[in-house]
């Protein structure tokens, strides 16, 4: 059953209430899709029910969280174990936050320890911090456009987007550089060289239409990092999936810190960063002088149970598996949407449906069309074109999610 167009359905008493109540209606600005908006009912596997009982393909999976789709059976039954055993908000350590810790080191041959967050937000925004009190500098470079959080020192790679709220003697600290601009990079190392604690890099952006880095740009950026002493942050908070050690394993890149979160919770709330033991020792309070870090519900054991399930889930057959979908996807997507001006570009399972060759704000309008477009053949995207696979699709959904998509991207196309 295909969900009706709630872009031009009648306001209904939830979208009275969430206006009422929520700044523009919306709990999450990503979620932001118009004056109208779904709501769910329920989820399982590779579906979503909304309010109106209609089935939607989930593409979205909360913008790319649920890596084996939504409650899945080894997750939940972890999860109840220990919801039954009352191990869920702890004030003492726990023994599956070590477990957590482990199943990430293995995946990650470079790194030596973990310290857990609770967003990938948090994340960044420990490591920037980690980066700053190791080398006693404040300046941190990152990537324009790009999107790591909503933490100041890095809401700058978003340029103007980025700007509300961030006072400029914080901006201040933040150089932006074009990504990919290797003579871009250089010229900020030759002008800052000696004060710079960190380059940030997200090595295929969303926000930049997720587009790869180049392996020769990585390659200098990690070089400059390194001549000049400043340590190397890759932000790996929505591409963790694309490799059994990440994107920066099929990059070859070392990172000094990688910021983790969304899939490996589990479907809860959840962050990461891994690093060399020398970069996380500032966090050791046994030192004198250590970098104070907390967090209330930290390495909860749900959280940490769920997220070690999910990598259990998800050995190096599921990682080429998934990839494999994905690229069949991206594949008849884009015979499908041939000519429409829609390319459907990925990175591993995650995948992204692009306007090319349109103005930025077109782009914009029609990456929200494309949204209730596809909404109503029964495909759930986001409202930024963010999308993935989950484990729980086979050919047969990927093929009819690609079918869905083509009907979608060819009616906006035609009303462009």
């Amino acid at each position: 059953m295909t969900a009706t167009d709630a872009s031009v359905r009648r306001p209904s008493a939830l979208d009275e209430h969430r206006l009422r109540v929520l700044p523009g209606g919306f709990g999450r600005g990503p979620l932001a899709v118009g004056d109208r908006a779904p709501y769910a009912r329920s989820a399982q596997g590779w579906s979503l029910v909304d309010e109106d009982g209609h089935e939607l393909i989930d593409l979205n999976n909360n913008m790319t969280v649920n890596l084996h789709g939504h409650a899945h059976p080894a997750v939940l039954d972890a999860v109840r174990e220990r919801f039954d055993a009352g191990l869920v908000s702890l004030g003492v350590s726990n023994e599956d936050e070590l477990l957590m810790a482990d199943a990430l080191l293995a995946r990650l041959p470079w790194a030596g320890q973990v310290r857990f967050a609770n967003s990938g937000t948090e994340a960044v925004m420990l490591a920037v911090r980690v980066a700053r009190a190791r080398t006693g500098r404040d300046l941190v470079v990152v990537l324009g456009p790009g999107y790591h959080g909503t933490a100041d020192a890095v809401l700058p790679a978003l340029l103007d987007a980025g700007a509300p709220g961030v006072p400029d003697g914080v901006r201040a600290q933040t150089l932006v550089v074009p990504r990919g601009d290797d003579a871009a990079l250089e010229r900020v190392f030759d002008a800052h060289g000696g004060r710079i604690a960190a380059v940030v890099l997200d090595l295929c952006a969303n926000s930049a239409g997720l587009q790869p880095l180049t392996a020769g740009f990585v390659a200098g950026a990690e070089r400059l990092a390194r001549a000049d002493g400043a340590l190397l942050v890759v932000d790996e908070v929505v591409t963790f999936r694309n490799g059994f050690g990440g994107l920066a394993g099929e990059f070859g890149v070392r990172p000094d810190l990688m910021a983790l979160g969304k899939t490996i919770g589990g479907g809860f709330a959840v962050g990461a960063v891994v690093g060399t033991a020398d970069a996380l020792s500032v966090l050791d309070v046994r030192r004198p002088g250590a970098l104070v870090h907390g967090g209330t519900f930290t390495a909860n054991p749900v959280t940490m149970t769920a997220g070690r399930v999910t990598l259990d889930l998800f050995g190096p057959g599921q990682v080429q598996r998934l990839n494999a979908l994905a690229e069949r996807f991206q594949r008849r997507a884009g015979d499908g949407l041939d000519g429409t001006g829609w390319q459907v570009r990925r990175s591993g399972s995650v995948l992204r449906p692009f306007p090319v060759g349109w103005a930025a704000d077109e782009r914009r309008t029609a990456q929200k069309a494309l949204f209730w477009a596809a909404y109503q053949q029964g495909l759930l995207l986001s409202a930024g074109g963010l999308t993935c696979l989950s484990t729980v699709m086979d050919e047969g959904v990927v093929d009819e999610a690609v079918a869905r998509l083509v009907a979608a991207g060819r009616s906006v196309a035609a009303g462009r």
